[in-house]
């Protein structure tokens, strides 16, 4: 088949949701079928459409757009940049792929020629749209893939039907390379994200409460945008880590915290625990597609620093605990194989 992938923007920044298209365009392409993923450029306000296109020019000579520096994008897969999606720069395909609401909104309306049309939700996206329009997206006539179960209960009470595949992981990128009994457990990592969705403030607040109570904790924080102001030294911050960096990173760390208020099925945590960390969660739809209470995590009250530092504080001051959960949950995530998820994605859009 001839696949075409609609992203809403360049992929030059590490993006969760991207790496999952990418993830699928890769598998795809290496089960011979022809794929390609059209990004379409952010027009910056304010430039006239002349301006726009010499942005668009360079963008093109320069590959600045492409994410060369955060994941391998297989030869076979062709990556095109557009200055908007329109039937003429979408082109002929078997099959088209929404991955946003506004990419949804444009292959509704796309003719037959440019192939069946899907629509991959790893999100309820009203963090970057109206929450009546981003809603009204899933009723339209697109066949709903998601990612998380409930994202699937979204869809059912939309009067929806929707494939339901789980994220894979990828264990080539990540694993345990230091012992995870070896580690320094008073050693913690977490993802810095300055959406409010992402919970960093409550995180951030979290970790500051455990550090009075243990004085030599360390934090590890990543993330895409520079280091956020105010952070006491004892923060260590890597922003853009490549992906060999971040796998070092998560095995230094005992513990992962993710704070966050809602998520699809969100990667960093799933790469940390197939990496030796044992984690703190919010419990959220997102969290709970691979948390399970006591097993394999521990799950905390959204916007509640409190409830983040006493998990934290019950894994730092129980090694046993710390590590028993961490084997645990190492375990657990063997199931989610991106081999797994892209036979059933590759089934789903055959139907």
């Amino acid at each position: 088949m001839k696949i075409n992938f609609l992203l809403p923007t360049q992929g030059h920044h590490p993006v969760g949701g991207y790496k999952v298209v990418y993830e699928y365009a890769n598998g795809l392409a290496a089960q011979g079928h022809d794929v390609i993923v059209t990004h379409r450029m952010i027009n910056v306000p304010g430039r006239g459409r002349g301006r726009q296109w010499l942005r668009y020019a360079k963008m093109k000579i320069k590959g600045d757009w492409l994410p060369v520096r955060w994941f391998e994008v297989d030869a076979r897969v062709k990556m095109r940049l557009a200055i908007c999606l329109t039937p003429q720069s979408i082109g002929a395909a078997d099959v088209v792929v929404a991955t946003s609401w506004d990419t949804a909104e444009v292959a509704a309306e796309l003719p037959a020629s440019c192939g069946r049309k899907y629509y991959f939700i790893q999100h309820f996206e009203e963090w970057s749209g109206d929450r009546e329009r981003v809603l009204a997206t899933w009723r339209l006539p697109l066949q709903k893939i998601v990612i998380a179960e409930w994202l699937r209960k979204i869809a059912l009470d939309e009067d929806q039907t929707a494939y339901y595949i789980p994220n894979g992981v990828d264990f080539n990128a990540f694993g345990i390379d230091t012992p995870i009994e070896q580690r320094d457990p008073h050693t913690a990592m977490m993802l810095y994200h300055n959406f409010d969705w992402k919970g960093s403030s409550d995180g951030i607040e979290a970790l500051r409460i455990v550090k009075k109570a243990v004085p030599d904790l360390k934090v590890i924080l990543f993330g895409v945008q520079p280091k956020p102001e105010g952070l006491e030294p004892w923060f260590e911050y890597h922003m853009l880590p490549t992906q060999p960096v971040l796998r070092q990173l998560y095995n230094r760390a005992s513990i992962f915290l993710s704070p966050s208020l809602a998520e699809g099925w969100p990667l960093p945590p799933a790469e940390a625990m197939i990496s030796g960390a044992a984690t703190v969660l919010t419990n959220i739809g997102g969290h709970q597609e691979y948390g399970i209470e006591g097993k394999t995590t521990r799950f905390c009250k959204v916007r509640n620093p409190q409830s983040l530092s006493d998990a934290l504080l019950s894994l730092i001051l129980n090694n046993e605990e710390r590590v028993r959960q961490a084997v645990a949950a190492r375990k657990f995530m063997e199931r989610f194989k991106w081999e797994t998820a892209i036979k059933k994605f590759e089934s789903a859009i055959s139907a």
